[in-house]
């Protein structure tokens, strides 16, 4: 069973797309790694998989996965919740 399965995903903010159709797996032992310049949307994708964030499509935690999540910024976190 994959940690995490996301398929399909969209995320669109004020009417721009920031991700579109992303879909990927994650098996046990495997690494994601999000390398993009400044302002790709790494840290909406984050908040998406963690359902901080509005989006469509799927996303699939294995059901025994702990998440610990500590933004930059504790205001940071109040605004999106």
């Amino acid at each position: 069973m994959n940690l995490l399965t996301v398929k399909n995903l969209n995320v669109q903010i004020e009417r721009k797309l920031i991700i579109e159709n992303l879909s990927f797996e994650l098996a046990p032992g495997e690494k994601l790694r999000f390398l993009d310049p400044n302002g790709a949307g790494k840290t909406i994708l984050l908040r998406v998989l963690l359902r901080l964030v509005p989006y469509s499509g799927e996303i699939n935690w294995a059901p025994d996965v702990r998440i610990g999540y500590v933004p930059q910024l504790l205001k940071a976190l109040a605004q999106v919740l």
